[in-house]
């Protein structure tokens, strides 16, 4: 199971490496980053908000946040994947 959280936490730096690369390239980096950024955070509220019915929750807490933040989409669903294993 260690294997699996560490494999997993490279994929996530390795995304957001590529997250910055693409967002350079795009020509507008801050909103590049800011509607990943949005994205993440809302994700990881509706998942939050509908925990009531799927039994599937995320915990708020510094971590949590700031990874759906900086990673968006992926990373909420990189945080469901190691919660899935731990």
């Amino acid at each position: 199971m260690q294997f699996i959280k560490i494999f997993s936490i490279i994929l996530m730096c390795l995304y957001f490496i590529l997250l910055l690369v693409f967002a350079k390239k795009s020509g507008a980096f801050m909103r590049t980053l800011l509607l990943s950024a949005l994205s993440g955070v809302v994700a990881m509220a509706v998942i939050n908000i509908f925990s009531k019915f799927t039994g599937v929750t995320l915990p708020v807490n510094p971590y949590t946040v700031l990874s759906s933040a900086a990673l968006g989409l992926p990373g909420v669903l990189g945080l469901l994947t190691l919660r899935l294993f731990f």
